[in-house]
């Protein structure tokens, strides 16, 4: 909804300095920072003066947008004339001269807000809308607060133009400042991003050094053991697993920081989560010799989660409290009410945080110690991601730490549920609902399956997964020896890598859809491409399910076994 706050004439050079004067202090009472209000201000500014000297005035009015779900809160100023009007398209899109140089007036203005509009044609005046959105650091302003917050404007008396010139002079000061910290800002995001570069390079060669290594030892093992077989696998099983988390949090971490993160917020009981957490990490737990307390709440305590995202808040936090702290250490996880809200809080004894970290501890790539000599590094994303993940959850997260080598504290706050509102609450989605996690593994009947993809390897491992469980499996390394493979074979499951050679998965998913013989077959997309644009093509060329690579064995046989 929109709010209309203020209305002015504008009729001369004396009304710009009072227009200047009001956009200042809206800027000011409404949030924006010095930055946005002087980029405002400076715009205003030059519609204004359009109006004044090619349409001997015009008509300002100022508005509040609230929050919706696809827009944020924004400051919106309309200004309109009755003037000669222009020719809107021969505007320069980019409020750049020929020359490269930046124009004023409103082709100018057009780069310094975050939305501008404008109607206008020969003789009929011109309409310009100008939109500034509030920074998500700012506290939401609900309906409520519009009133103490006119009333406050209406308070604050106009600037004389001597007032008005020392006040510009003062701003300008301040926008250069904030240019510059922000120069700087931009200056270490860069070395943070290069440091990271370098960390993934190091964190992706360390397991697959470890699984090369496994494998060269098994090779050159002429009567190798089954305990060797059974000591080298649970490594080449632990590093694959560790690859694989790091790849998960790279995609999770894109996803959140573009808004294409699905979730399905549903009631869910709080010590369930904690426990399905506690179970996701005791191997890294019992690895390095770690005690665990855990205080669970007095209490039967509800929130509104993501099953599948809130554990993996959690388990984030766990993780990283178990690997930044030494061998034999402590970690407690203690959960209470507070209030209307729940806070659970992870605690350990290990290497802390340096005050001048605090602050910066939930950037993305923040790392706190890039030196080669660091025993445990990690990416500087599962912070990033707990932080996001939770703000999507409408949650919060604290961290606290008295120094280095005195341990941390994160503190995790989701606001609670009334049991009986709980007992009653729908199901609600705020996106898309999430793949739900696969069932427990049971025993499952056999079915036969066809594997289409071009790594021999990986089919000819994971084909001895599924006939080891009872199945029937044929495979093929082409798209066109699937589709022949397909119509001698008959499988009622066929698992498809999407890059194949030849003719793409998507199109051997809809040659196979098309014979009579598997048209009613399940269709699994297995394959390394897992953005929302390339699972939508998958539903379209008729596959049922997509899974990503490496293949999580206990989905696909759930989905074989519900077919």
């Amino acid at each position: 909804m929109i709010h209309r706050l203020l209305a002015a004439r504008i009729e001369n050079d004396q009304a710009l300095v009072r227009v200047r004067d009001r956009t200042r202090q809206v800027g000011d009472v409404f949030g924006l920072d010095n930055l946005q209000r002087t980029r405002l201000i400076t715009a205003v500014s030059e519609i204004a003066r359009n109006a004044v000297q090619h349409a001997g005035g015009g008509q300002i009015e100022f508005f509040f947008r609230e929050e919706s779900e696809n827009t944020p809160q924004a400051l919106i100023v309309r200004i309109s004339d009755q003037g000669p009007g222009m020719d809107v398209a021969a505007l320069p899109a980019n409020g750049q001269r020929a020359d490269g140089k930046t124009m004023l007036g409103i082709a100018g203005s057009r780069r310094l807000v975050d939305h501008f509009d404008i109607e206008s044609s020969p003789g009929k005046g011109t309409r310009v809308a100008l939109e500034m959105q509030r920074g998500h650091a700012q506290p939401i302003i609900g309906r409520a607060d519009l009133a103490p917050l006119m009333e406050q404007m209406a308070r604050r008396k106009s600037q004389t133009p001597v007032e008005e010139l020392e006040q510009q002079n003062r701003e300008m000061l301040l926008t250069l400042e904030e240019l510059r910290l922000r120069q700087t800002e931009l200056e270490k995001a860069d070395e943070r991003k290069d440091e990271f570069l370098a960390m993934l390079a190091h964190e992706l060669r360390n397991p697959l050094s470890a699984i090369g290594t496994a494998l060269e030892l098994l090779k050159r093992k002429r009567n190798a053991s089954e305990a060797d077989f059974q000591r080298l696998g649970d490594l080449m099983t632990r590093q694959t697993a560790q690859l694989t988390r790091l790849v998960n949090d790279l995609l999770d971490v894109s996803r959140v920081t573009r808004g294409k993160i699905d979730l399905t917020l549903t009631p869910v009981l709080l010590t369930d989560l904690i426990d399905h957490a506690l179970e996701s990490t005791h191997g890294i737990i019992t690895a390095r010799h770690h005690t665990l307390a855990y205080t669970p709440p007095a209490e039967d305590m509800w929130i509104y989660a993501d099953n599948l995202r809130f554990r993996q808040i959690l388990g984030n936090l766990l993780h990283n409290a178990a690997r930044y702290t030494p061998e034999h250490g402590r970690i407690a996880i203690r959960v209470a009410r507070e209030g209307q809200r729940a806070a659970i809080s992870v605690e350990d004894n290990g290497i802390g945080i340096e005050a001048g970290m605090l602050p910066r501890v939930f950037d993305l790539f923040a790392q706190a110690d890039t030196s080669l000599g660091r025993q445990d590094t990690g990416l500087g994303i599962g912070l990033t991601l707990v932080q996001r993940l939770l703000k999507l959850h409408r949650g919060s997260v604290e961290v606290h730490s008295e120094g280095l080598g005195k341990g941390s504290r994160f503190t995790v706050y989701m606001p609670l549920l009334e049991v009986d509102e709980a007992a009653r609450a729908p199901q609600v989605e705020l996106v898309h609902a999430e793949t739900p996690p696969p069932a427990p593994p049971q025993q499952v009947s056999g079915s036969r399956i066809l594997l289409i993809d071009d790594n021999v390897d990986a089919v000819h491992t994971l084909r001895q997964l599924l006939e080891d469980a009872g199945h029937v499996v044929a495979e093929a390394h082409t798209g066109e020896r699937g589709l022949a493979v397909a119509e001698l074979f008959t499988p009622n499951v066929v698992v498809i890598d999407i890059g194949l050679p030849g003719i793409d998965g998507f199109q051997v998913a809809q040659e196979i859809r098309a014979q009579p013989a598997t048209s009613a077959s399940l269709l699994v997309a297995l394959s390394g491409y897992t953005s929302d644009a390339m699972q939508q093509r998958g539903r379209d060329a008729g596959f049922d399910r997509y899974l990503t690579k490496p293949a999580d064995i206990e989905a696909l046989e759930g989905m074989i076994r519900d077919r």
